[in-house]
């Protein structure tokens, strides 16, 4: 997360468990290889440290909404339509076979645990 109190070169980070410290955005890319990161200033995501590419997920940017929402909201269902306007949103199989599925591969590949998402 950027700030504008926090300087040109720091950003905010904030973990799984809601502990945040501000830092330089390259180390703290570099340091944070434990899991799941979500860059929403570059809209990127990694894996271990691991920048995922466009063959990976298709669409990290919205993959990157999608999880932001759902982390916003713990244990709530998220409604494509609660979403911002794209294919993604309107068709429940794009969503499915170009995020949710390969995200849950890759993430099964990376950490041997299943991602616990579900499109219904």
């Amino acid at each position: 997360m950027y700030s504008e109190n926090t300087g040109e070169e720091n950003i905010v980070y904030i973990d799984n468990q809601g502990h945040t410290y501000i830092g330089d955005y390259s180390a703290i890319c570099e340091k944070e290889k434990d899991g799941i990161l979500l860059d929403t200033i570059n809209g990127r995501i990694y894996l271990k440290g691991e920048k995922l590419s466009a063959n990976e997920i298709k669409s990290q940017s919205t993959t990157i909404e999608l999880f932001t929402r759902l982390l916003d909201h713990p244990g709530e269902e998220l409604w494509n339509n609660k979403l911002p306007a794209s294919s993604y949103a309107s068709q429940q199989n794009q969503m499915l076979g170009k995020i949710i599925l390969p995200l849950i591969k890759l993430c099964e590949e990376k950490f041997g645990k299943k991602l616990p998402l579900i499109c219904k």
